[in-house]
């Protein structure tokens, strides 16, 4: 199993938050240990067959990492956890990426992203990012600009699966910025309100974008 810890960031021990985040390259990594049938099955849905073997690769990663083999359940607003949680947990996956995060101590949400050009980025920014969000991708360019977009959308990502609604929940009906930096994020919704955390690893070299979301209250 191919797997590299990565720094969260953040400065979370400072506000009481536990969180361990790993990348895992699917296309190097064993998914023999997939006990659950309703899992193999699922894979064998995938219309390609690289794509069902990445999903078992993703789980059989989970489910080493988390210690456990018992199946997920349905916790909150729908969202895998496990049955004796915590330690909550959430996976992001790309194309042969995937993101694990654990917290002992909060929900938490990750999101993933190959950093390369989105060809219909300025479209998707204007549906799903705030006036101000779009204007900071727009101030960027080239590389800088795609990264900023990716930014944007792997922080909304991570915010909307931290709290389980994901796309019940408006992308562009809350801020959490195009940049790296730690940010305090508000989401409303019909049910409920949540505060949340949301900070996005700078990773030198590396060829993703990843962020993650803690729910505070």
């Amino acid at each position: 199993m191919t797997m590299q810890r990565l720094e969260a960031g953040g400065d979370l021990a400072a506000q009481g938050i536990e969180l361990r985040l790993w990348r895992v390259d699917l296309d190097a990594a064993s998914f023999d240990d997939v006990p659950h049938e309703a899992e193999r099955e699922r894979a064998a849905r995938f219309v390609h067959p690289d794509d069902g073997r990445r999903y078992l690769a993703s789980h059989a990663a989970l489910r080493l990492l988390l210690g456990r083999r018992e199946a997920w359940v349905a916790g909150a607003h729908g969202k895998p956890a496990l049955a004796s949680s915590p330690p909550h947990f959430n996976m992001s996956r790309r194309e042969g990426v995937a993101l694990i995060g654990i917290s002992s101590t909060h929900d938490i949400g990750v999101d993933v992203e190959p950093l390369q050009a989105t060809a219909d980025a300025n479209e998707l920014a204007q549906l799903h990012f705030t006036p101000r969000e779009r204007d900071a991708v727009a101030c960027e360019s080239g590389a800088a600009r795609d990264r900023a977009f990716l930014r944007c959308w792997t922080r909304k990502e991570a915010c909307m699966k931290a709290t389980g609604c994901g796309l019940s929940l408006s992308p562009s009906s809350f801020e959490c910025g195009a940049h790296a930096a730690t940010e305090r994020v508000q989401v409303m919704a019909p049910q409920r309100a949540w505060t949340l955390l949301v900070h996005s690893p700078e990773l030198a070299g590396s060829d993703i974008v990843v962020s993650w979301a803690v729910v505070l209250a």
